[in-house]
């Protein structure tokens, strides 16, 4: 079982749009999958593209055509292996408003988890699985009677847990490094479970398949010579994110942030941390790379707001009690983490000078955070640069050869009184 974001973030996968690691989970006898909300980020018609080509069920209970047309053809709510005395059932996050763009989620509905976990049949006489990408507390709260075990994804982290009503909920990690092992005894009259076990196992010093290694190189060997390019050098590593950044701005941050607000020539920029996802490193910089810390199609745009509208979207950033949402330039920000959200923020400058709630400030931004729901979905005087970081970033290290960050400020901060 594959539980979502099975292609998106490495050129390999992105720009096969997905054929390439398909392939490697045809070969590998994959019996099912369920997309995650990045699986969608080339849009719906990529994604079911890939459906047809696999030899494997798409699995989403909760997912649907817009205006009421059932689910889409090339999708299954469930697989039945009635050999096994085995159903799982697939649901993908409902929450794609917040998580992708309005062409990712084109022409679909993503329905409230449990709501299409109460509404489905269930074959009699088996087992009871889900396969997930909802993220670890979702999954904890959903209503679990009878459920055997949840394989869930999306939260990119290792944990096994035996829950109040007996569900094993495992998360076997990212990025391929491991797997996650379930073992289930179950009575052969009734397909009740006897007996349940699951650990995540790590996949260090375990050697590739060859089959499935040249299966890849032969599919990427344009696309890993291109990656292989040269664009610029570090003089210092950094870092996107770790324990000494909670609640601050991160060194990538800050330098994707000056990418953002030089390609756009506005005052300010505001992009989301979770559209960063890998570190860059001392010395030579690829555009692997770069790929890889920011591999996104979403295009630097700068809009115009308010300053009490800017103010009302960084309280949102900073509302959560566990982490930062954003990373900024032209902003210098202090807020009270104890404090209520919504008025969380107590120091506040853009360009050099505290904010004006009146004044209207040029922001720099990407394209899907200026969409319905987004942080800057009220802007105006809205101008597309076409560039994306990825893009932006080469050029921008190319020219700064060796590129000696400015020593590292945060320019969020988040303190508790």
């Amino acid at each position: 079982m594959d539980s979502g974001d099975f292609f998106q973030g490495t050129p390999e996968g992105d720009l096969t749009r997905g054929r390439a690691v398909l392939d490697a989970l045809n070969a590998m006898r994959c019996d099912a999958l369920v997309p995650g909300n990045h699986d969608f980020d080339l849009g719906p018609g990529v994604t079911e593209e890939l459906a047809k080509s696999a030899r494997f069920p798409f699995l989403a209970a909760n997912l649907r055509r817009t205006g009421g047309r059932g689910p889409p053809p090339w999708l299954k709510s469930s697989l039945r292996l009635p050999e096994l005395r085995l159903e799982l059932v697939g649901l993908v996050t409902s929450e794609m408003e917040k998580l992708s763009s309005r062409r990712a989620r084109e022409g679909l509905e993503f329905a409230p988890e449990a709501e299409a976990l109460a509404a489905h049949a269930w074959a009699p006489g088996a087992a009871r699985i889900l396969v997930t990408h909802i993220g670890i507390d979702r999954d904890r709260a959903l209503p679990l009677k009878g459920i055997a075990a949840i394989l869930g994804g999306h939260t990119h982290v290792e944990a096994v847990e035996t829950l109040a009503n007996g569900t094993i909920l495992m998360h076997p990690g990212s990025h391929g490094t491991s797997v996650g092992r379930l073992e289930l005894e179950l009575d052969a009259a009734t397909g009740a479970v006897r007996s349940a076990k699951a650990a995540v196992v790590t996949l260090d010093g375990i050697r590739g398949d060859a089959a499935i290694r040249g299966l890849i190189e032969g599919r990427t060997a344009e696309i890993r010579k291109a990656m292989a390019e040269r664009v610029g050098r570090l003089a210092v590593d950094l870092p996107r994110g770790g324990a000494e950044f909670d609640g601050v701005s991160s060194p990538l941050g800050n330098h994707v942030a000056d990418v953002v607000l030089e390609a756009a020539g506005a005052e300010a920029a505001v992009i989301l941390r979770s559209s960063i996802r890998a570190s860059l490193f001392a010395g030579p910089v690829r555009r692997r790379d770069l790929y890889e810390a920011t591999p996104f199609p979403d295009t630097i745009v700068a809009v115009t707001v308010t300053g009490a509208r800017l103010r009302s979207a960084l309280e949102l950033a900073v509302g959560g009690d566990e982490r930062v949402l954003v990373e900024v330039a032209g902003i210098e920000l202090e807020y009270d983490r104890s404090a209520p959200r919504g008025r969380r923020i107590g120091k506040l400058e853009v360009a050099g000078a505290p904010l004006d709630p009146r004044r209207r400030y040029r922001v720099a931004t990407l394209s899907f955070m200026t969409e319905p729901d987004g942080l800057f979905a009220a802007g105006a005087d809205f101008t597309d640069t076409g560039r994306t970081v990825y893009d932006a970033n080469a050029d921008y290290l190319r020219k700064r050869q060796p590129f000696t960050p400015p020593e590292f400020r945060p320019r969020i901060h988040g303190f508790s009184k």
